[in-house]
């Protein structure tokens, strides 16, 4: 699953840097799309983490915490079933 982080914005202009200070291994940030992945395994199904994401230029950060949960649904028919009928 992937999650799209909105685009951060500098008033100044000043380059920044955005990086993943904490989480779940199964959590990775890619610093230029600004997009979370989130990939859990079997064993980590139904599990919640705290996800921490740093923004920063030279004059200072803002860190911004998410709760991850993981989700199982189950899997579905994408049209609908009619009914069949074999003589």
């Amino acid at each position: 699953m992937v999650y799209q982080l909105p685009t951060p914005t500098d008033v100044e202009s000043d380059p920044f840097t955005i990086t993943l200070q904490s989480g779940p291994v199964y959590v990775s940030l890619d610093a230029v799309t600004f997009q979370l992945s989130i990939s859990p395994s079997i064993t980590t199904l139904s599990e919640t983490a705290s996800v921490t994401i740093v923004l920063a230029d030279q004059f200072g950060s803002n860190v911004f915490t998410m709760i991850v949960t993981v989700v199982n649904t189950p899997p579905v028919f994408n049209t609908s079933i009619v009914d069949q009928y074999i003589n």
